[in-house]
C-alpha cells in the first residue's frame, strides 16, 4: 500500500512539474522579441530619421513594422508613399535607448 502511495505522488509531482514547464514555455513563446530601427525618411517627406523599437518574430517582421509605424507618424498617404522608401539605416536585437533623447 505504502509503494502505491509513493508511486501515485510521484506521478502527482512530475505531473504538476512538467504542466509548471509547459506554462513556462508557452509564456516564453508568446514574447515577441524587441528590435530598435533606424529608418532614413525619404527625400519628399524630410530629410531627417525615424528611431523606434519594435516587437516582432524577425528582423524582416520588425522592419515592415517600422515602416508602417514611421507611415502613420508622417501621416503619409499610402497612395504615394511606399513603406520601402523609408530606407533601414540600423536594425538590431533588443530595445536600445536613443543615443540624443534631447532632439
Amino acid at each position: 500500500m505504502t509503494d502505491n502511495i509513493t508511486h501515485h505522488r510521484y506521478v502527482l509531482e512530475t505531473t504538476q512539474y512538467e504542466l509548471a514547464e509547459a506554462k513556462r514555455k508557452m509564456a516564453y513563446a508568446t514574447v515577441k522579441p524587441k528590435f530598435s530601427v533606424l529608418l532614413q525618411r525619404p527625400d519628399y517627406i524630410g530629410e531627417d530619421t525615424y528611431f523606434t523599437t519594435v516587437a516582432a518574430e524577425s528582423p524582416a517582421e520588425a522592419l515592415a513594422a517600422a515602416r508602417a509605424e514611421a507611415m502613420v507618424a508622417d501621416e503619409a498617404d499610402e497612395e504615394y508613399t511606399d513603406p520601402i522608401d523609408y530606407t533601414c539605416l540600423l536594425l538590431v536585437a533588443g530595445d536600445v535607448a536613443d543615443l540624443n533623447p534631447e532632439f
